[in-house]
């Protein structure tokens, strides 16, 4: 699979074109979704896979009623850059933005603000501060903040717990089933395939 840092190929009348064609609320800032693409050097083609896997283009109410075409979840954005034992994990980048709905999902002003951040967000916590590129990795990050899921503990943990049974505390639900490997394919399997079609668009 292809870093997210891709060049971007994909042109705005392509964009556009494709925007249109899905009737998505996003294909007036075709030229902008190209210029943020360029400015953080993150491929428009992937940008805009992973929002059709989100939120089909921008097009599905959770996104609209957000004006988030990514999903882009609250957690995301407190992401911590990799820190020495004992010191303090801090949000990489100063939250602009918040859940305004309790949704767990973030909540733009505009679309153009939403889509800027989201390529803000790619570029400073995941590419420079964490230095992840890998489409599995910007899947796993996604699938585990999902309001409502987690992530997989790690192998030691796993084995540990291996054959032992842990009932929820009384009065609590059972906490949710953690992200599997075969989640993070998957989605990153589709990403990818979005991804192929429309740079041939």
């Amino acid at each position: 699979m292809l870093n997210i840092t891709a060049p971007t190929t994909v042109r705005p009348v392509t964009i556009a074109r494709l925007l249109e064609r899905q009737g998505s609320p996003l294909a007036p800032l075709a030229e902008e979704i190209y210029d943020l693409a360029i400015a953080y050097r993150v491929d428009a083609a992937f940008a805009l896979a992973q929002w059709m896997v989100e939120s089909q283009l921008g097009c599905l109410p959770l996104a609209q009623e957000h004006r988030n075409a990514a999903l882009v979840r609250v957690a995301l954005t407190r992401l911590a850059a990799p820190a020495a034992v004992g010191a303090p994990a801090l949000p990489i980048l100063p939250p602009r933005y918040g859940d305004t709905a309790g949704s767990g999902y973030v909540c733009y002003p505009s679309w153009l603000a939403g889509l800027e951040e989201y390529f803000r967000l790619l570029r400073c916590v995941f590419v420079d501060a964490r230095r992840e590129e890998q489409v599995e990795q910007i899947a796993q990050a996604y699938l585990a903040t999902t309001p409502g899921r987690r992530a997989s503990p790690p192998a030691a943990k796993r084995h540990a717990r291996k054959g032992a049974r842990h009932a929820a505390p009384q009065g609590k639900a059972p906490a949710p089933p953690p992200i599997s490997q075969q989640e993070i394919a998957t989605y990153a399997r589709r990403i990818e395939l979005y991804r192929a079609a429309f740079q041939v668009v």
